[in-house]
């Protein structure tokens, strides 16, 4: 794994934590501390990187979590990866079923705007408890 840093966040955009957002320390040591845990998240990653297959064919497969994913109708099925968790997936078919009917929904139907869509906010806009009890529809995926 190549660690770029044009790819991190500014440090003053990272979080943190509440206790360093809010800290009175002087700005040279706050930054020594953020410096520290940016620090420590890199070499997290790089072990990651090293003791996990990601490029295994399973990772690369989950790219259908991705809401965006969702939206963009390209994957038709999900019962190939889903046949790689049998301790979590008791009827394939069940669940590959859901999984067609999610991604054959029109959202902007049932009010979920998909320009705001992002993939860390994937309950938010596809199980909101707001509109069509969509966590009663999905019972698997949800």
């Amino acid at each position: 794994m190549v660690v770029n840093p044009r790819n991190f966040l500014p440090i003053d955009k990272i979080y943190f934590g509440a206790k360093i957002q809010n800290s009175s320390l002087d700005n040279y040591v706050l930054n020594g501390v953020k410096i520290k845990c940016l620090d420590f998240y890199i070499k997290s990653i790089r072990q990651i990187f090293d003791r996990f297959p990601l490029k295994n064919s399973v990772f690369e497969q989950s790219k259908f979590i991705d809401p965006k994913h969702v939206i963009s109708r390209k994957t038709q099925s999900i019962s190939e990866i889903s046949i790689h968790f049998p301790n979590l997936i008791d009827d394939i078919q069940v669940i590959d079923n859901e999984w067609r009917m999610l991604r054959n929904i029109d959202f902007n139907e049932v009010g979920i705007n998909t320009d705001e869509v992002e993939k860390n906010d994937v309950h938010h806009h596809f199980f909101p408890p707001h509109q069509l009890n969509f966590g009663a529809v999905f019972r698997k995926l949800n």
